[in-house]
């Protein structure tokens, strides 16, 4: 999915496109990309972020994104610019069929050389729920480079690693590698 920069209201319609589609297929489980709403606008966190939703009743783009799953009736997961607490987190969450949270995941580590520091609050917590398919590990691109993160889920019993990205075009052979 090609995210514009900043334009979360564009982008929610291509999601809800692709997300429908996924479903009249018969998928299960849709992974949307890593911050799939704004893409990499970090400056905009202030403008952008939104406090993480329960359920589909909830304002907002996480609430949204809820009610995404549940009119699909999908597993859906993905990340978004979160606000908490006066920080901004890229956090991932993933909704049931009904539109509730089943797990959320804030990304632990942090891209140095794209300043994600400057704009974003590193998380500080495992993100290990339980889905039909068995335990399941959340993680964000590029935690994909920290093999410790992916031991301890393996040793909290995870049987499945979902790991929204937004990986350069140009180096999908360096993720392939690493995946």
């Amino acid at each position: 999915m090609d995210c514009l920069l900043g334009e979360p209201a564009h982008n929610f319609r291509r999601a809800a496109d692709f997300v429908a589609e996924a479903a009249r297929r018969g998928s299960d489980l849709v992974v949307l990309p890593e911050l799939w709403s704004t893409a990499y606008a970090l400056e905009r966190a202030d403008e952008l972020a939104a406090p993480l939703a329960q359920s589909a009743e909830e304002d907002g783009w996480f609430g949204r994104f809820a009610a995404l799953a549940r009119e699909n009736k999908v597993w859906l997961t993905g990340s978004l610019l979160e606000g908490k607490e006066g920080r901004h987190l890229n956090t991932q969450v993933v909704y049931s069929p009904e539109g509730k949270l089943a797990g959320s995941y804030s990304k632990v580590h942090l891209v140095p050389m794209l300043d994600e520091h400057l704009y974003l609050a590193g998380g500080d917590r495992l993100g290990l729920v339980e889905l039909p398919w068995g335990p399941t590990g959340l993680a964000i691109c590029y935690d994909l480079r920290f093999p410790e993160l992916f031991r301890r889920y393996a040793l909290g019993g995870a049987r499945l690693i979902l790991m929204p990205a937004e990986w350069p075009n140009p180096r999908r052979m360096h993720w392939r590698t690493l995946l």
